[in-house]
């Protein structure tokens, strides 16, 4: 079971996801955390997608990191949408 999931729902953000992703990655004492990513793309326009795929797949950190794609348009909708699972702590970022 995961102990805590970042989620960070984005919208065009091509330029400012690696720079998020880094800071997370960057934190400390995280070691005995069984954490995630989530990234929810919010019918995003730009590159996101592309940016975060290629960013996935050389990912090298023991947490994962995902992505989804949400069509419906509009900060509520990624903020109320989350992927099936069991949640005990999660910390949505936008």
């Amino acid at each position: 079971m995961v102990d805590f999931t970042v989620v960070i729902c984005i919208y065009n953000g091509e330029k400012l996801i690696l720079d998020v992703l880094e800071k997370l990655r960057s934190q400390v004492k995280t070691e005995k955390l069984n954490w995630e990513i989530l990234i929810i793309d919010n019918n995003s326009t730009d590159q996101t997608a592309e940016v975060v795929q290629k960013h996935i797949s050389n990912w090298s950190e023991t947490y994962p990191l995902k992505y989804y794609f949400k069509a419906e348009q509009g900060l509520a909708f990624a903020r109320r949408w989350f992927p099936p699972g069991v949640y005990k702590f999660f910390v949505t970022i936008f």
